[in-house]
């Protein structure tokens, strides 16, 4: 093979690679369209029994607070915009910085999960239960499956922020960031479905 042949395979090669190239790995993906999978299931179910029980689902979601909801959705999309400047950086070898973003993401998750309880404690103290009615057992169920999504990133960009302090940044570091961020971006993609079904579409 000649040089000039060898270099274009060389490139050929290593255009392969880079279009071929997925963020983090291939479980966190399969995780991930399983979860998605499931959700949509649930979504589903919601969305016949809405159809069945038009009425009782729509004075139900009367009582809901679209404000608590603006508030969940401002800090998740927010948290998602963290997490992927902090990606950025990593990338750019620009480890405080990484830090502070991640720091920033996981208090967007924080804040979320306190404004989640007091929306539960709103709920409970005008008499609304799981076992009000078919509404409010798939609201309990689906953003309390939801809220366990946002602890379960939550905890992974704790681990995150708390592997980087450590070890720095590394190729295999920005990895796990990746995983990282994949799960939030779920977490994000969730809520956005799950804002409108809940306390929007009428």
């Amino acid at each position: 093979m000649s040089s000039s042949e060898s270099t274009v395979a060389l490139s050929t090669d290593s255009n392969n690679n880079h279009q071929a190239y997925l963020p983090s790995e291939l479980g966190v993906w399969m995780f991930v369209f399983g979860d998605l999978l499931i959700f949509s299931v649930l979504f589903a179910s919601y969305a016949w029994e809405r159809v069945q029980q038009h009425s009782i689902f729509l004075i139900s979601q009367n009582e809901l607070s679209q404000t608590f909801g603006v508030i969940n959705t401002i800090l998740l999309l927010t948290g998602s915009l963290f997490v992927v400047l902090a990606l950025h950086s990593a990338r750019n070898n620009k480890l405080s910085q990484t830090k502070k973003l991640l720091l920033l993401a996981i208090a967007t998750g924080v804040g979320f999960f306190i404004n989640k309880v007091f929306e539960y404690k709103d709920k409970v103290s005008d008499g609304f239960t799981l076992l009000t009615n078919d509404f409010f057992m798939f609201y309990y169920m689906l953003t309390g499956i939801h809220l366990l999504h946002v602890c379960v990133g939550t905890g992974a960009l704790i681990y995150l922020y708390k592997r980087l302090s450590c070890q720095g940044i590394s190729t295999d570091n920005i990895k796990h960031l990746e995983s990282g961020g994949i799960i939030w971006h779920m977490v994000d993609l969730l809520w956005i479905a799950l804002f409108p079904l809940l306390y929007l579409i009428k």
